[in-house]
């Protein structure tokens, strides 16, 4: 099916030629002869959507040159696309977006090519650019028969590969709720570079709940966000290098995670920690390979304080005889201590009748 209706030369400079491309269906879209280059222009919102490679490759054959019909994009907002042809080389789709600056050039090979497999992209070749707007990412990529087709679907694609990979320039994860919509939004990479705080704890595995110890060290490490000011957010999935300054988080290390699993978290933290932790979430984000599985701890109310762990594992002391008051202070948990504690109660509560 013939897309093109004619080339419509309109004027010509020292260098270049310019026109429009007229379309079978009565759309255009304006074009520049760089010579030996022939660039169409695809503007979204304002140019018709059309078939990429397939314009590419019809008009390549009538001008007889390598033909682009390209989205050059705008910088911090959208990506660029193209799709290119010619009457000698194999056809091919281009995409220039940004990643996140702290991912490593390999993740992020790795990372898009199995984004893009799975939309229907096979990415050939990936080359990092820098300029004054920080580094930008060239994506060459193949189509199969079943691959995106239109301009629009390409933008698309690369879009919401840009979405599930950046760093937002200016807009870091700075509090819980930052943290909690990067969740939401499924952009765990988001999380790359950033350190462990006050509301923010992350470790590569969820502790063994089928003993003892992984199970109070579940509770404790939860309930020291519920003593804490401002509460915070635990993960499971990310994998974290000590830097000098505490840890930051590296990538994503997946886990397991299933419907059985997020019940036997929920039970540990039920059956551990007293009194129970109001408004406590537990939730899980996929990811290739496995799920990053989180709990979110609000601030709890000064009156509900102190969340004390129960058991530690010394079963000859008697079920209830050991427990903690772990509470988040900086980006580590401090155990209440026992003088602390008595301090705290000392005259307030009798022991006996």
């Amino acid at each position: 099916m013939r897309l093109v209706k004619e080339l419509r030369h309109e004027r010509r400079s020292r260098f270049h030629g310019h026109g429009h491309v007229l379309l079978t269906t009565g759309d255009q879209l304006a074009y520049t002869d760089f010579g030996g280059d022939f660039e169409i222009e695809w503007v979204p919102g304002q140019s018709p959507d059309v078939p990429a490679v397939a314009l590419a490759r019809e008009v390549a054959g009538l001008v007889r040159k390598d033909t682009w019909v390209r989205y050059w994009g705008l910088k911090n907002k959208s990506p660029g696309v193209w799709a290119y042809a010619s009457p000698e080389e194999p056809d091919e789709i281009g995409l220039l977006l940004q990643f996140h600056p702290a991912v490593s050039d390999e993740e992020t090979s790795a990372y898009a090519t199995r984004y893009l497999r799975r939309h229907g992209l096979h990415m050939r070749q990936a080359i990092p650019q820098s300029d004054g707007d920080g580094t930008w990412w060239e994506l060459t990529c193949t189509t199969p028969d079943d691959g995106p087709r239109t301009m629009r679907e390409l933008l698309d694609t690369a879009a919401s590969l840009q979405r599930s990979t950046v760093k937002p320039l200016g807009i870091a994860i700075d509090s819980v709720d930052g943290a909690l919509q990067a969740l939401a939004d499924g952009e765990l990479w988001r999380f790359i570079g950033l350190r462990e705080n006050e509301w923010l704890e992350v470790k590569s595995q969820l502790p063994d709940l089928s003993k003892t110890a992984g199970r109070f060290t579940l509770a404790k490490d939860v309930a020291q966000f519920a003593n804490s000011r401002t509460g915070g957010v635990l993960a499971y999935g990310f994998f974290t290098k000590n830097k000098g300054h505490g840890d930051v988080v590296q990538k994503v290390s997946a886990i397991a995670v299933d419907r059985r699993l997020l019940q036997s978290v929920e039970a540990v933290l039920r059956g551990n920690i007293h009194p129970a932790i109001s408004g406590l979430h537990i939730g899980s984000v996929p990811i290739d390979g496995g799920n990053v599985l989180y709990i979110h701890v609000p601030g709890q109310l000064d009156a509900a304080k102190p969340f004390i762990v129960e058991g530690a594992g010394i079963s000859e002391l008697g079920k209830g005889s050991v427990f903690a008051i772990p509470v988040r202070h900086g980006d580590a948990a401090v155990p209440v201590t026992g003088r602390s504690l008595h301090a705290l109660l000392a005259g307030r509560v009798r022991l006996s009748g």
